[in-house]
């Protein structure tokens, strides 16, 4: 364990008793505390479920730090209107607050449903400044996490359903309309990411590849590993180029990139990955 100067860990959890871990408190280890990790559970199925514009439940948003992130003035009309999203817009509201009020650069959500007929589902979590940590969490989410369901985007959320785990039901589960951690999700991810990630560094023309990895890494469920077997492709065939941080040296693969690898856009590029013309002045 490292001293607690250069990093420190926090393990709090929120259920019913929201007051426990005010972010304000989460936002000064990370300003105060070097290479800080924080790891919080979160009720987020009870808060939202009993969510409604009371003086209780506004108390108990504001005693966590996370009261200007709820639209109060919307939740009547949101229940009224949108039956079916609603407590899926109330979530990206709470989880773009908690990385907000945190003042952490890096957040991922690990989406956990204990065992049982109807539980309560919560979010497991973690919080960083470094984005290695970030990368290696993201890590422990594809070796144990089995399936996410939730009402957030697949794109960044993660989750764990003890209901959908063989080690824990003995049985294998049959339904097809759930998202996995397998080779299917992973084809999926990396295919989606292919056409992504070159029209990202066209824009630009030329970005080092932890600045790209920076940028991704709050909006994807892939790690570093993915990221580049996403690339191996466009760098194979020369559709982007990647090169040490000195240029003399081209890497052949996407997974041949290192960490300090400058993206160049080439000269010649395919057309379907050529950004679209911005309007001048003029135009407009």
């Amino acid at each position: 364990m490292q001293p607690a100067r250069k990093k420190a860990i926090l393990a709090a959890g929120l259920g019913m008793m929201y007051g426990d871990v005010p972010f304000p408190k989460i936002k000064w280890i990370f300003q105060n505390l070097n290479k800080a990790e924080v790891l919080l559970t979160f009720n987020v199925d009870f808060l939202v479920t009993y969510l409604a514009d009371r003086q209780a439940n506004r108390k108990a948003i504001a005693n966590i730090g996370l009261d200007q992130h709820v639209p109060w003035d919307m939740l009547k009309q949101l229940k009224a209107h949108q039956p079916r999203s609603w407590q899926y817009l109330i979530q990206r509201y709470l989880s773009e607050g908690i990385k907000q009020e945190s003042g952490a650069q890096y957040m991922t959500v690990f989406f956990i449903r204990p065992a049982g007929s109807n539980p309560m589902a919560y979010w497991f979590i973690h919080l960083a400044n470094n984005y290695r940590a970030n990368d290696v969490m993201k890590k422990i989410h594809w070796k144990y996490g089995n399936n996410f369901s939730h009402m957030l985007s697949p794109s960044s959320f993660f989750s764990y359903d003890a209901n959908r785990d063989i080690a824990v039901t003995g049985q294998h589960d049959l339904l097809l309309d759930e998202h996995y951690f397998d080779d299917a999700t992973n084809d999926r991810i990396r295919g989606e990411l292919s056409e992504l990630l070159p029209k990202q560094v066209y824009e630009v023309e030329r970005q080092p590849f932890l600045g790209l990895m920076s940028g991704l890494t709050n909006y994807t469920m892939a790690d570093e590993l993915r990221v580049k077997q996403a690339l191996d492709i466009a760098v194979a065939t020369g559709d982007l180029l990647a090169v040490d941080k000195n240029g003399k040296t081209r890497r052949r693969k996407g997974t041949s990139i290192k960490s300090t690898d400058i993206l160049i856009a080439p000269p010649q590029r395919p057309i379907f990955f050529v950004p679209p013309l911005k309007k001048s002045s003029s135009e407009n």
